[in-house]
């Protein structure tokens, strides 16, 4: 290792340019060649690189690594309700009878939601199976021990439409489609 009081050009020459990680502060390097011999790596001059090769390398990363794979997706969005009102807090699955990824989302305060599917909005075409569900687990103490009444799942929603078998909800999703008003409307009965 070489410290700070070294030549690094002359300790380098000595101990072989693999010999360790030598101490040049490249970050205090200039972009006009220094003749301070701590600026200096295997006897020549530390440049750092020019903003020109940094952002055609940044640009070459965005270029080839951002790129979006899979499925189009088509904006998908519109109100779940319950007798008529807006459904808070469920969660919904739109799952694709043909194969695709699954799409999902939550609804706000007035039933309204918006789809994704892995980390962007929309969901693939073509016709989906559909379930929304809302519960709620009592009997569950701290670090999951079960209470004296033991566990109990309360419906908000009835629990048929928890299953894509049962719950009776199909949606087509296209291009030519009304994505952006879906109204699923649910039945307590």
């Amino acid at each position: 290792m070489v410290s700070p009081s070294q030549s690094t050009s002359s300790s380098l020459s000595k101990q072989g340019a693999n010999a360790g990680w030598p101490w040049v502060p490249l970050l205090a390097c200039p972009a006009v060649p220094s003749t301070n011999p701590a600026n200096t790596l295997l006897g020549k001059p530390a440049v750092a690189p020019s903003l020109a090769r940094l952002a055609l390398a940044l640009l070459m990363l965005v270029a080839v690594g951002c790129g979006r794979q899979g499925p189009t997706l088509l904006p998908v969005s519109g109100v779940v309700t319950l007798d008529g009102r807006p459904v808070a807090e469920a969660g919904l699955i739109f799952t694709p009878v043909e194969e695709g990824p699954v799409a999902s989302g939550s609804t706000d305060a007035q039933g309204r939601f918006q789809l994704r599917t892995v980390n962007e909005f929309g969901a693939v075409a073509g016709e989906h199976l559909v379930t929304v569900t809302k519960q709620e687990t009592t009997g569950l103490g701290d670090f999951g021990a079960v209470g004296p009444e033991g566990v109990k799942t309360i419906w908000h929603v009835p629990e048929k439409y928890s299953n894509r078998k049962t719950s009776g909800l199909q949606y087509t999703i296209g291009p030519d489609s009304d994505n952006d008003t879906v109204r699923i409307e649910l039945s307590s009965k």
